[in-house]
């Protein structure tokens, strides 16, 4: 998998630079992207791949953007989602809804919308069996984008 070696190369660097932040969440985004495909996808795109491999990956991709995190903060609310989205698929809830409870605070604070409203979106598909959560979530989610002027059909 090419993120792989997205990984491995930002293994060996320091962040020096703001604006690598799109590297360094792009690497973890392709995780979360093969992660939502089903399982003949990923035979597909990723030949010998397994989705217990694709986790392992993601848990080393956030492992070098948590050192972002600690060199930029605006990295921080985009980096506890995903951290949050890999608990959840990992099957431990209560540790995800805390990651993503403190990327909302995080991008709040920050004055992060679009952030805010990708963490909303998330929160929302994540607690899509909850019917008086999820929905609502998604669709303030939405009203966010659409209020910041962002055309959005679900592009994470």
């Amino acid at each position: 998998i090419n993120a792989e070696y997205g990984v491995a190369f930002q293994q060996q660097c320091e962040p020096t630079c703001y604006f690598t932040v799109t590297a360094y969440h792009g690497v973890v985004e392709v995780f979360v992207k093969l992660l939502q495909a089903d399982d003949a996808a990923i035979r597909a795109l990723a030949p010998g791949c397994t989705r217990a491999r694709l986790t392992a990956e993601m848990s080393a991709a956030l492992d070098v953007l948590y050192e972002f995190d600690q060199a930029f903060v605006i990295s921080k609310p985009r980096s506890l989602l995903w951290k949050g989205v890999h608990e959840a698929w990992r099957g431990k809830r209560a540790k995800s809804e805390s990651k993503l409870a403190a990327a909302l605070d995080t991008a709040q604070e920050l004055g992060m919308v679009y952030d805010e409203a990708i963490i909303t979106y998330y929160m929302g598909v994540l607690a899509r069996d909850e019917p008086d959560k999820g929905p609502p979530l998604v669709q303030k989610a939405l009203d966010m984008f659409k209020a910041s002027g962002v055309d959005f059909s679900s592009q994470l």
